[in-house]
Protein backbone atom coordinates (compact mmCIF):
# COMPACT_ATOMS: atom_id res chain seq x y z
CA UNK A 1 0.00 0.00 0.00
CA UNK A 2 0.95 3.42 -0.70
CA UNK A 3 0.11 7.38 0.35
CA UNK A 4 0.09 9.76 -2.39
CA UNK A 5 0.47 13.66 -2.86
CA UNK A 6 -2.14 15.59 -4.43
CA UNK A 7 0.35 16.83 -7.52
CA UNK A 8 0.79 12.65 -7.99
CA UNK A 9 -3.34 11.99 -8.11
CA UNK A 10 -2.79 14.99 -10.67
CA UNK A 11 0.03 12.97 -12.72
CA UNK A 12 -2.25 10.15 -12.68
CA UNK A 13 -5.36 11.71 -13.46
CA UNK A 14 -7.36 9.86 -10.57
CA UNK A 15 -9.18 12.95 -9.73
CA UNK A 16 -12.19 11.25 -9.51
CA UNK A 17 -11.32 8.43 -7.36
CA UNK A 18 -7.95 8.26 -5.97
CA UNK A 19 -8.37 5.61 -3.25
CA UNK A 20 -9.18 3.08 -6.28
CA UNK A 21 -6.16 3.17 -8.44
CA UNK A 22 -3.18 0.51 -8.41
CA UNK A 23 0.27 1.82 -8.91
CA UNK A 24 2.65 -0.10 -11.38
CA UNK A 25 6.60 1.07 -10.86
CA UNK A 26 7.14 -1.45 -13.77
CA UNK A 27 5.42 -4.39 -15.40
CA UNK A 28 7.02 -7.06 -13.09
CA UNK A 29 6.66 -5.44 -10.32
CA UNK A 30 3.63 -5.74 -7.44
CA UNK A 31 0.85 -3.41 -7.52
CA UNK A 32 0.15 -0.78 -4.71
CA UNK A 33 -2.66 0.35 -3.84
CA UNK A 34 -3.40 3.78 -2.55
CA UNK A 35 -4.77 3.85 0.73
CA UNK A 36 -4.71 7.83 1.23
CA UNK A 37 -4.07 11.51 -0.59
CA UNK A 38 -1.43 14.19 1.49
CA UNK A 39 -2.17 17.49 0.84
CA UNK A 40 0.79 19.21 -1.08
CA UNK A 41 3.83 20.14 0.92
CA UNK A 42 7.29 21.46 -0.17
CA UNK A 43 9.25 18.45 0.70
CA UNK A 44 12.73 19.85 -1.00
CA UNK A 45 13.94 22.99 -1.65
CA UNK A 46 11.42 26.10 -1.84
CA UNK A 47 12.58 27.28 -5.11
CA UNK A 48 11.51 23.88 -6.98
CA UNK A 49 7.70 23.53 -7.27
CA UNK A 50 5.64 20.46 -5.69
CA UNK A 51 6.66 17.57 -7.40
CA UNK A 52 4.51 14.42 -7.48
CA UNK A 53 4.93 12.17 -3.87
CA UNK A 54 4.48 8.27 -3.17
CA UNK A 55 4.98 7.12 0.40
CA UNK A 56 5.35 3.27 0.60
CA UNK A 57 6.77 0.60 2.34
CA UNK A 58 8.23 -2.71 1.22
CA UNK A 59 9.91 -5.42 2.72
CA UNK A 60 12.56 -5.11 -0.54
CA UNK A 61 13.68 -1.97 0.56
CA UNK A 62 15.29 -0.20 3.99
CA UNK A 63 13.42 1.98 6.23
CA UNK A 64 14.66 5.14 6.40
CA UNK A 65 11.70 7.45 7.27
CA UNK A 66 8.33 7.30 8.89
CA UNK A 67 5.99 9.84 9.17
CA UNK A 68 3.25 9.74 12.02
CA UNK A 69 0.33 12.49 12.95
CA UNK A 70 0.22 12.76 16.70
CA UNK A 71 -2.18 14.33 18.94
CA UNK A 72 -0.34 17.43 20.07
CA UNK A 73 -1.75 17.04 23.61
CA UNK A 74 0.44 13.97 24.49
CA UNK A 75 3.63 14.86 21.94
CA UNK A 76 6.22 12.97 24.56
CA UNK A 77 4.39 9.88 25.44
CA UNK A 78 3.44 9.61 21.71
CA UNK A 79 7.25 10.61 20.85
CA UNK A 80 8.18 7.86 22.93
CA UNK A 81 5.91 4.89 21.83
CA UNK A 82 7.00 6.11 18.41
CA UNK A 83 10.62 5.34 19.11
CA UNK A 84 9.99 1.92 21.27
CA UNK A 85 8.03 0.78 17.56
CA UNK A 86 10.78 2.22 15.45
CA UNK A 87 13.25 0.07 17.82
CA UNK A 88 11.27 -2.58 17.18
CA UNK A 89 10.81 -2.60 13.68
CA UNK A 90 14.48 -1.59 12.84
CA UNK A 91 16.33 -2.56 15.81
CA UNK A 92 20.12 -2.08 14.51
CA UNK A 93 19.02 1.59 13.14
CA UNK A 94 19.25 4.56 15.09
CA UNK A 95 15.97 6.42 15.88
CA UNK A 96 16.37 10.20 15.01
CA UNK A 97 13.12 11.67 16.18
CA UNK A 98 11.76 14.93 14.87
CA UNK A 99 8.99 16.97 14.66
CA UNK A 100 8.34 17.71 10.49
CA UNK A 101 7.25 21.44 11.46
CA UNK A 102 10.64 22.32 13.14
CA UNK A 103 12.55 20.72 10.50
CA UNK A 104 10.28 23.18 7.45
CA UNK A 105 10.82 25.87 9.38
CA UNK A 106 15.11 25.39 9.92
CA UNK A 107 15.19 24.98 5.97
CA UNK A 108 12.79 28.23 5.34
CA UNK A 109 14.98 30.01 7.48
CA UNK A 110 18.37 28.55 6.19
CA UNK A 111 16.88 29.21 2.84
CA UNK A 112 15.92 32.99 3.16
CA UNK A 113 18.80 33.36 4.85
CA UNK A 114 21.23 31.85 1.80
CA UNK A 115 18.84 34.39 -0.24
CA UNK A 116 19.66 37.68 1.49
Amino acid sequence: SMVINEAMVKELNEEDNPLATRIYFDEDSVAYNVIGVLKNYNHQDISRSIEPLTLFLDDNFDLYYAYVKVAPADMANSFDAIKDAWQKVEPNAEFLGSFLDENIDRTFRREKTMAT
